[in-house]
């Protein structure tokens, strides 16, 4: 439900996608936001270098 109600508020701020970042450790948080329609990419800003984060990202 939080992840809805993000969603939601991105959206009413008229906001071009949201973006999300997680460690290796959480299988679950990953198939929630693919189950949202996120799509994984390439770590951004400060995780970039980190071989343990996982991006996601989600256009609206």
């Amino acid at each position: 439900m939080l992840l809805l109600e993000l969603l939601a508020q991105a959206e009413e701020l008229q906001a071009p996608a949201v973006v999300a970042e997680m460690g290796l450790r959480q299988p679950h948080a990953a198939a929630l936001f693919l189950r949202n329609g996120f799509v994984r990419i390439r770590p951004f800003g400060a995780y970039q270098d980190d071989p343990e984060s996982i991006c996601f990202s989600r256009a609206l």
